[in-house]
């Protein structure tokens, strides 16, 4: 007889280490669905001895056996871990192995009902313990996995048990090991709004080489990387025109308020930026005649000109023209439109 209990227990201890999932399991007694877990790949599963059910409840050893899956979990739990806990209960086989008119049978309504009971009996003592119901999975199988032999009754009671198993961090579920980072510029492939960035060239956290000063031409390709904003530019990103939104009280070439800023922030960027010669060209609304706009657009021209002198830009850098009302970009119909019309435009060349 001890050799026996021995034999037992060597069984009892093995199977926390070699139950596998690889099966169907019944959730109804007329429905058969495959494993959840099989299609999951996960970093770590953790399995523990069986929890004892055959005196019908919870035996005390393995009472302790549950506390220890219990603080188990609390631990994965603190660290933030991503798991999925899975409960299973078990019963010994109702029909007669002896007998193969009734051993052929489908598993009785009675093993089902009774495994499904064992598994819910765990699962509410994890709830009890701050468990989220989230977490478990509870499945019931009947006598389908024997876990000891039929021969003798203490086997059969032996067979009426819960597996608790652990799985740890699904990996389809980890960002950090799913990603990739396909051009290594730090920010991963789901979240990269420019995926194919050249190396070392730097990033936002899109993705997205940045553009400094805003002129449509990205950093690493800009040759011209400070271009004052408002200049149109070539596709190294250096000026090629500008149009100044300048406004001028009425036949005057007089420049009004934060229109003058304007004008000082452009010779800042002449300044800085030497090689450049510009043309500057006034434009007029259709106001008045031909020939008078044609001298007030001149005027006004010479009016940003003499701006740019005060700030040290040499005047033979500069040239100006007065193109009058013939080159309208918007309708004289309206009063807006002819205030558009109303502009300085520049261009520039080195």
């Amino acid at each position: 007889m001890k050799c026996y209990l021995i034999s037992l227990l060597f069984v009892s201890t093995l199977f926390a280490g070699t139950y596998d999932d690889l099966y169907t399991l019944k959730t109804t007694p007329s429905t058969v669905v495959q494993d959840q877990f099989l299609d999951g790949s996960f970093l770590e599963i953790k399995r523990f001895n069986s929890l004892d059910f055959s005196t019908g409840t919870l035996s005390e050893s393995s009472e302790k056996e549950l506390n220890t899956i219990i603080e188990t979990i609390e631990k994965y739990t603190e660290k933030k871990e991503k798991i999925k806990i899975k409960i299973i209960g078990h019963t010994s086989e109702k029909t007669d192995r002896f007998n193969p008119i009734t051993f052929n049978k489908e598993d009785s309504v009675e093993s089902l009902q009774k495994s499904d009971a064992f598994a819910h009996k765990v699962a509410k003592k994890l709830e009890d313990n701050n468990i989220s119901k989230e977490l478990l999975y509870v499945e019931y199988r009947g006598s389908k996995d024997m876990g000891f032999s039929s021969v003798t009754q203490e086997g059969k009671d032996l067979s009426n048990r819960v597996m608790v198993t652990i799985y740890v961090n699904e990996i389809d579920k980890i960002q950090e090991i799913q990603e990739k980072d396909s051009d290594a510029d730090g920010v991963f492939d789901s979240k990269d709004e420019c995926p194919n960035t050249p190396s070392g060239v730097k990033v936002d956290e899109k993705g997205c080489p940045f553009d400094s000063d805003k002129d449509g031409v990205l950093d690493y390709k800009d040759e011209c990387p400070d271009t004052m904003v408002g200049l149109k530019v070539n596709e190294v990103g250096c000026p090629i025109s500008m149009t100044l939104s300048l406004n001028f009280k009425s036949n005057s070439s007089e420049i009004l308020g934060e229109a003058s800023q304007k004008v000082l922030e452009f010779a800042k960027f002449l300044e800085a930026n030497p090689a450049y010669n510009l043309e500057i060209i006034g434009h007029t609304d259709n106001v008045g005649t031909n020939e008078y706009n044609n001298v007030l657009s001149l005027n006004r021209a010479k009016e940003v000109e003499t701006m740019l002198l005060s700030e040290n830009i040499d005047a033979s850098r500069i040239k100006v023209l007065g193109k009058g009302e013939g080159e309208p970009v918007a309708t004289n119909e309206t009063t807006e439109g002819r205030a558009i019309n109303r502009r300085i435009e520049v261009k520039l060349f080195n």
